[in-house]
């Protein structure tokens, strides 16, 4: 096998194009005043938030259960139940059922949120929400078919398992750190095959006492004194709030020039996961250092952002060592971790591998050209200008706020830190990031690449886990 050599990285241009039309910035003023969510405090941790700017003449009702110091276990069983919760709702309507809206249903499930949503129409605003109420009720998923459940479970393993999910559970493994909550809140396969009525009562309890009670409704108009009352009301058949935890320390420490190897022989490419655990903590501009969530925001998008990234500019459109290279900020409240993705043929090895490392390097060095910057910043309110036009997605930001315990005030802060974005603050990101080895896992054929990545990496340790 003949080897690629390596390069050294460039920089994609962005000087505008001859005869191209000039567009007119259109501004990138601050989140408007009247898309502010209204809160209320209906009750010690249960809240209401009101959503200006809804699109259509209907509610969407979030009834969403927030988490933010620890992540709740098994959240893949309880995705999968609240979905076939609401089927089996949209199946079988009785007359307390609000028909004509409950083929809204939708459910989202994180580490540290549960959203149940409806769409309705004023008049059926709390009819809605007591049914997502009775969802969290004792006995709500009693009705299942739990063979079925414990099927699906299964089917989706296999997916993951077809999908490349192992590189994914040991990139988690080494980014997180072992001992870290998120390794053991998912995939419990032991739980999964024997998942009975009571294990799955058991699971949906303790998600609801570890939890906080946030009532989101898109509408612009306010809600009536005598309809928040009953709200309230509502609010309080919810689980009764009494298993908090305080925040883990985070005890993550880098592993140095290591790169650790999935073997899997024969395989035809080689995928890479390379990135960066970053801390938890926010620094104050007195201390010199910019934020991490900023950082990690800022770093992935400039280097990873698809077409208009230094990564994939570079190392697809220029070299052709990949179909694509992207970067991804994952900010969850116990975890802020900075990743960049994408899979090379074997030949490409090392040289996509030393690609990538470059340009780690090279941004802490030199500084980006205006033109670069300010094609990122663009990017960015173009970004945010969509987020406010979709509302699920802003919606879906918002309970992310939430679930950092933080509010509406978080996207002003940072969309004004983008607003001040130059050169000088990409490079001290930079430096303040990627002066460490990042964490890096490859899957691939050991035998094969294994003489290119000694060439082209002769300082990295190749472990094979």
């Amino acid at each position: 096998m003949t080897f690629t050599p390596v390069q050294s990285p460039e920089p994609p241009s962005f000087k505008p194009l001859i005869n191209a039309p000039i567009v007119e910035s259109s501004g990138s003023s601050l989140v408007e005043h009247h898309l502010v969510p209204q809160v209320s405090v209906l009750a010690p941790f249960h809240l209401l938030h009101i959503l200006p700017g809804r699109l259509s003449t209907l509610n969407r009702i979030h009834l969403v259960a927030v988490s933010p110091n620890q992540p709740y276990q098994d959240a893949d069983i309880l995705a999968k139940a609240f979905t076939e919760k609401g089927l089996w709702l949209a199946n079988k309507p009785s007359a307390k059922t609000p028909f004509n809206c409950i083929e809204s249903f939708n459910s989202q499930v994180s580490l540290h949120s549960v959203t149940l949503t409806l769409a309705c129409p004023d008049d059926q605003l709390e009819t809605a929400l007591s049914l997502l109420v009775d969802i969290w009720s004792t006995d709500s998923f009693s009705d299942l078919d739990i063979a079925k459940l414990r099927r699906q479970l299964a089917l989706d393993k296999h997916i993951n398992a077809f999908n490349g999910n192992e590189i994914e559970k040991l990139w988690a493994e080494k980014i997180l750190g072992q001992t870290h909550p998120y390794n053991g809140a998912l995939n419990n396969e032991a739980q999964q095959k024997t998942l009975t009525h009571q294990s799955l009562e058991k699971i949906a309890h303790q998600a609801g006492i570890q939890s906080q009670w946030h009532l989101i409704i898109e509408r612009d108009a306010s809600i009536e004194p005598q309809q928040k009352t009953v709200i309230a009301a509502q609010m309080k058949r919810l689980p009764v709030p009494s298993s908090f935890s305080e925040p883990k320390l985070d005890s993550f420490k880098p592993y140095g020039k290591t790169l650790y190897v999935i073997d899997a022989p024969g395989s035809v490419q080689t995928q890479v996961r390379l990135g960066y655990h970053l801390p938890l903590q926010a620094h104050s501009s007195d201390s010199g250092q910019i934020d991490s969530t900023f950082s990690c925001e800022l770093l992935s998008r400039w280097l990873g952002r698809s077409f208009s990234g230094r990564l994939y500019y570079d190392l697809r459109e220029r070299r052709g060592l990949t179909y694509g290279i992207y970067g991804r900020c994952f900010d969850n409240p116990m975890a802020t971790i900075l990743k960049y993705y994408g899979s090379t043929q074997l030949q490409h090895t090392g040289a996509f591998i030393k690609g990538i490392l470059d340009h780690l390097q090279l941004a802490q060095t030199e500084l980006a050209e205006d033109d670069e910057v300010k094609a990122l910043a663009d990017y960015y309110q173009n970004q945010f200008n969509l987020m406010f036009d979709d509302p699920a997605h802003r919606t879906a930001r918002y309970i992310q706020l939430l679930s950092k315990q933080q509010d509406w005030q978080a996207i002003v802060n940072q969309q004004a830190q983008w607003q001040r974005l130059n050169s000088l603050t990409l490079q001290q990101a930079a430096q303040q990031v990627f002066h460490a080895p990042p964490v890096m896992v490859i899957r691939g054929d050991l035998d094969k690449i294994k003489p290119d990545l000694q060439e082209k990496l002769p300082d990295w340790h190749i472990v094979t886990p």
